[in-house]
C-alpha cells in the first residue's frame, strides 16, 4: 500500500510539474494523433485544404506551399499543419493584406514531382510566392514523374508503381481503413479512447509517450539521410539539385519569389546544449540551403530554432 501511494504521489508530482512548465510557455502544445483518428478530406484540386479559385481575388497575397508528408500533415488535423498555422498568423498580424496559404503537399513527393507540378498546374493559381517545405528525404528519386503525369487529362496508365498525382488518390488506403466494417474488439476500442483522452488531458502522458515514440524510430541505426546525399551514390542528390535549379529558373522567369524552408529529421534532435552532439545531419542542411540560394530562392533553415528546444509542436 505504501509503494502504491508513493507511486501515485510521484505521478501526480510529475503531472503538476509538467503542467506548470506548459503554462509557462502557453504557445507550445503537443499533439499525438494517429492517421486513423483524423479527417482526410480534400478540395476539388486535390489539396488537403479548402477550395480555391484559380483566379486570385483582388487584394490577396497567395502563397503556394509544396512539399511531402511533412507539409501534407498526415498525422495532424488539416488546420494544425504548419501551412494553415502560417496562414492564420499572417492574417492575424498582417496589415491591410489578406493571405491565402495553399497546402499542395503530397506524401512521398520528391523535388522532381514538386517541380513538375509547379510548372504544369501550380502556376495556374497565380501565386505571389512559392514555398517548399523540404525534409531530408525529399532528395529521394525512387520515382521520377512521367512527362504527362500532370498535363494528361486521362488517368495515368503507365508504371503502376508511380506515385499518385494528388493526395486524394494517395489517401485511399487510409480512408478505406478508417471506414472498414471489420468489427474491432471492445478492448482495442477502449484502448484507443483512453490514449486519446490521456493525450488531451495529461501533460505527463504526452511527455513520456513522445519520447518513447522517438526511441522506436529506425534512424538511430540506419543512416538513411546521408545515403541520399553521398557523393559515391549521388544519383538522388543530383536529380534533386537539378529539380531545385529548374524550379528556381521557373520562378525567376515569372518574378515569383521562392522560399526553401528546410526542416530537420526529428530523430536524434535534442535541445541545446547537447544538440551539436546528437544531430548527425547538420551538414546536409547547408548543402540544401546552398543549392536553393544558387537557384535564386531564399533558404530558411529551421534547425537552429528546433535545437533551442523552443518548439514542441510538430506537424508530420
Amino acid at each position: 500500500m505504501f509503494l502504491g501511494l508513493s507511486l501515485a504521489l510521484a505521478l501526480m508530482g510529475g503531472e503538476a510539474l509538467l503542467r506548470i512548465l506548459d503554462r509557462a510557455q502557453p504557445e507550445q502544445t503537443v499533439n499525438i494523433i494517429k492517421p486513423e483518428d483524423i479527417d482526410l478530406s480534400f478540395n476539388t484540386n486535390g489539396f488537403r485544404d479548402r477550395d480555391y479559385a484559380k483566379e486570385k481575388p483582388f487584394g490577396v497575397f497567395r502563397i503556394l506551399v509544396l512539399g511531402n508528408s511533412a507539409t501534407f500533415g498526415v498525422s495532424v488535423a488539416s488546420g494544425q499543419t504548419y501551412v494553415k498555422q502560417l496562414e492564420e498568423r499572417l492574417n492575424t498580424e498582417g496589415e491591410g493584406i489578406r493571405f491565402e496559404v495553399m497546402n499542395a503537399g503530397v506524401p512521398s513527393w520528391n523535388m522532381s514531382y514538386q517541380e513538375k507540378y509547379l510548372e504544369t498546374e501550380g502556376l495556374a493559381f497565380q501565386p505571389d510566392m512559392v514555398m517548399v517545405g523540404f525534409t531530408l528525404n525529399t532528395a529521394e528519386t525512387h520515382y521520377i514523374p512521367p512527362e504527362d503525369l500532370f498535363s494528361s487529362k486521362e488517368k495515368y496508365q503507365g508504371d503502376p508503381e508511380v506515385l499518385h498525382r494528388n493526395p486524394r488518390e494517395w489517401a485511399k488506403p487510409l480512408l478505406e481503413n478508417k471506414n472498414r466494417t471489420t468489427p474491432v474488439s471492445t478492448l482495442a476500442s477502449v484502448s484507443v479512447d483512453v490514449k486519446i483522452w490521456l493525450s488531451n488531458h495529461s501533460s505527463l502522458y504526452r511527455y513520456v509517450w513522445w519520447r518513447y515514440d522517438l526511441t522506436r524510430q529506425p534512424f538511430d541505426t540506419v543512416d538513411y539521410p546521408n545515403s541520399l546525399y553521398d557523393r559515391e551514390a549521388h544519383i538522388h542528390w543530383d536529380v534533386c539539385r537539378k529539380a531545385i535549379e529548374d524550379m528556381g529558373q521557373t520562378l525567376k522567369a515569372r518574378n515569383i519569389p521562392g522560399v526553401m524552408v528546410i526542416f530537420p529529421m526529428f530523430f536524434g534532435l535534442r535541445p541545446a546544449p547537447r544538440s551539436n552532439q546528437t544531430y548527425p545531419w547538420e551538414n546536409l542542411h547547408g548543402l540544401i540551403a546552398k543549392a536553393a540560394i544558387e537557384s535564386g530562392m531564399i533558404a530558411v533553415d529551421t534547425l537552429p530554432i528546433f535545437k533551442k528546444g523552443g518548439i514542441r509542436e510538430i506537424s508530420a
